[in-house]
């Protein structure tokens, strides 16, 4: 055969081979020796070419550089031009995931001698591995192999033992050693345990997921909201040290993250007005807007239940809530189905993100292991962050802005999410706002409240505004106290609904504050002017003229017949008109019984005396005989 090279035709490599077999003998191999089979077989240049490959050196498939010897590389190149790239490859055991040994060799040698039969070691055998299997579903789910092979070398022993007798010699612990491969063998049974033991460590790692693709879904169609503690120390106003929590939410569409930090006092959680907060705060950003659907999670560590019960006043809101069975019927509330960590994942995925690539670069993170001193010094307490509350929010923030603008692979295929979200504005997506006075109407709690001196109280407080000093004293109205921080105002409505204003705080003014007389000056205009505007609607009425009708009205109404009287006794009678007597009628009853008893007295006189009459005198009158003068009485001439 001549020196000049002959075409060489290579045995064809199957589809998907390199992908299957990446880490297969062939896959290293082959390059070494491609350089001598573009050479014919027994020429000089193949010969120079093993030459070659012998005194460089090579990378094997554990990655070290090594040497081979010519006669390697010939059993190669002989090995390949017959049988292609599975004669590179080395060739399996035909046992291959066979087990070798019912137990150990140990175990198999002593109960052969002991003449046990294949029946009783079946047996055996059979019981040990259920044993071993129900350990890794049991109590030692969690224990390891060496626990468990522990606890099944004294089941072996103790099986073996009753078998062949305690004192036989294959009966000892040392010949019932439960070796790690017997173990590892039922290590699938361990599933069982963790779905029982820790659903969430089932859920995550072993529950088949689907994959959901973001292209179809549009910003803010739905956006995950999550309670996540954020690992930087910082320093509160009385010097003690702590980490801030992070209200999130995430629009699905895009994963744009946002946040609110939240600073705590000790003692203190999460509370619903924050969350509130956070929400107002992402309805009222020219780059958010209102969600058309939210997505929460049960097992987090704040109580979404008041929260949602507030935004279910905001009309078309759709809300999917963790942790419970799904709803019927169309509800506004989706529940989702229990222990779904993988439903908010994107969250989670963004919290690690945020955490590991961004909030990692400011002072006092801690790296999420509060318990181990991850800091400049090591052994003494983390550093804090250096600056003030405010500051840290606002680095923060910062951090937050950096992740949106920043690239990521997966569902956003190399893009960032603000990147992904101007694409979806430039495709003709608008935000959907919401009134500023009906979103915060939404999340305030109802209370009634009596309208006094033109003002409401509440919680120790006074309350004013001119539409309230406009009612009448008592009116009955209905109040709305905001749930969130710094609020300062009450809404306040009347008793049709209808809103009347939002009322603030009404401030004191010392003695001395003239400014106190003149917004008293002014709040009486207020009252005068409702006075005014009232009097316009109405006209004067004469009242004594419309008693005098009414009056008239009452004389004409027919008078019944009298059916029947009454009689008491007598003397009860009497004590009844004396009781009903007014003073004048008594003083004129007395002086007409006083001129009834003189003339019956002056009656008497004239019959005794004689034909002359005798009248009672008058202070102006001469006096008769004396006895009768005494009596006050005179004889007429």
């Amino acid at each position: 055969m001549s020196g000049q090279a002959a075409e060489v035709h290579y045995p064809p490599i199957p589809a998907g081979t390199a992908a299957n077999f990446a880490h297969s003998a062939w896959s290293w191999r082959l390059p070494i020796i491609r350089r001598a089979l573009a050479h014919p077989v027994g020429s000089k240049a193949r010969s120079a070419a093993i030459r070659g490959i012998v005194e460089a050196e090579h990378v094997d498939s554990d990655g070290c550089l090594r040497r081979f010897s010519e006669n390697t590389v010939r059993e190669w190149l002989r090995r390949y031009e017959a049988r292609g790239i599975s004669g590179l490859s080395r060739k399996g055991r035909t046992d291959r995931g066979k087990a070798r040994t019912a137990i150990s060799r140990e175990w198999d040698r002593a109960i052969d001698a002991a003449g046990l039969g294949l029946e009783d070691q079946t047996q055996i055998v059979a019981a040990v591995r259920r044993h071993v299997r129900s350990l890794w579903a049991g109590p030692a789910t969690f224990a390891g192999w060496r626990r468990i092979a522990k606890l099944a070398s004294d089941r072996l022993h103790d099986l073996t033992a009753a078998a062949l007798g305690a004192d036989h010699p294959a009966a000892t612990p040392g010949a019932c050693q439960v070796p790690r491969e017997f173990v590892e063998r039922e290590r699938h049974y361990r599933v069982v345990g963790v779905h029982g033991r820790d659903r969430k460590a089932f859920d995550d790692h072993q529950r088949p997921r689907i994959s959901r693709a973001v292209d179809h879904m549009r910003p803010m169609q739905q956006v995950i909201g999550d309670v996540h503690p954020a690992d930087i120390y910082y320093t509160r106003a009385d010097g003690s040290t702590a980490t801030t929590k992070l209200i999130a939410w995430l629009d699905v569409a895009n994963h744009r993250l946002r946040v609110l930090p939240v600073f705590l006092e000790k003692g203190e959680g999460v509370r619903q007005e924050h969350v509130i907060q956070s929400f107002i705060e992402m309805a009222g950003d020219n780059l958010w807007g209102m969600p058309s659907g939210l997505y929460l999670d049960n097992g987090s560590e704040y109580d979404w239940t008041g929260f949602v019960e507030d935004a279910l006043k905001l009309t078309g809101m759709r809300i999917d809530f963790s942790g419970q069975t799904a709803d019927a019927g169309g509800s506004q509330v989706t529940r989702a189905q229990p222990y779904n960590a993988a439903a908010k994942g994107v969250l989670e995925g963004a919290f690690a993100n945020l955490e590991q690539r961004f909030l990692s670069m400011v002072s006092g993170w801690v790296g999420g292991d509060r318990m181990r001193k991850k800091t400049a010094h090591v052994g003494k307490p983390p550093a804090p962050f250096p600056g003030s509350p405010a500051a840290l929010a606002e680095t923060i923030r910062d951090a937050v802005a950096a992740y949106n603008a920043t690239e990521q692979r997966g569902r956003l295929a190399g893009r960032s999410p603000d990147q992904v979200f101007a694409a979806h504005v430039e495709d003709g997506w608008g935000r959907t706002d919401i009134a500023e006075a009906d979103l915060l109407a939404a999340f305030c709690r109802k209370e009634i409240r009596v309208v006094a001196k033109g003002a409401i109280s509440f919680n120790g407080r006074s309350y004013y505004d001119d539409a309230l000093a406009r009612l009448p004293a008592g009116s009955r109205v209905e109040i709305g106290i905001p749930k969130w921080p710094g609020a300062g105002r009450i809404a306040v409505w009347d008793a049709r609904g209808t809103f009347l204003c939002a009322a603030a705080p009404d401030r004191p003014y010392a003695h001395d504050d003239r400014s106190g007389a003149v917004e008293a000056g002014r709040r009486r205009k207020v009252a005068q002017a409702r006075v005014a505007e009232l009097r316009r609607n109405i006209v004067p009425i004469d009242g004594v003229a419309l008693l005098r009708d009414e009056a008239a009205r009452a004389a004409s109404a027919l008078v019944p017949e009298r059916s029947g009287v009454i009689r008491f006794d007598h003397n009860q009678t009497k004590a009844g008109k004396a009781l009903a007597e007014t003073p004048a009628a008594r003083r004129n009853r007395e002086a007409e019984a006083e001129r009834a008893y003189r003339n019956e007295i002056a009656e008497t006189l004239q019959k005794l005396v004689g034909g002359r009459r005798w009248q009672p005198l008058t202070p102006t009158q001469p006096a008769g005989p004396a006895l009768l003068q005494r009596k006050g009485w005179r004889q007429e001439r």
